[in-house]
C-alpha cells in the first residue's frame, strides 16, 4: 500500500509520518518485514534490471549492487 504525499496539505503529510514512524518502522527494524528480492544485479547490468522492471518479469524488488 502507498500513498502519494506531494499534492497532501503539510498537516496530514505529518500525520502520515508519524503513523508510518510508530506502525511501520519498529516490525521492519525488528526484522518482521524484509523485502522480496527477485534480483540482484551488478551496477553494470543496470540495462538488463531496467528491462526486467519495464517487463514486469520481477515479482519483488530488483536490486542494483556495486
Amino acid at each position: 500500500v502507498a500513498t502519494s504525499l506531494r499534492p497532501r496539505p503539510a498537516a496530514e503529510k505529518g500525520v502520515i509520518c508519524r503513523e508510518v514512524v510508530r506502525k511501520v518502522l519498529p516490525p521492519v527494524g525488528a526484522g518482521l518485514v524484509r523485502p522480496v528480492v527477485h534480483a540482484a544485479l551488478p551496477l553494470e547490468e543496470a540495462t538488463q534490471a531496467h528491462r526486467m522492471v519495464e517487463q514486469s518479469s520481477n515479482v519483488g524488488k530488483v536490486v542494483l549492487t556495486m
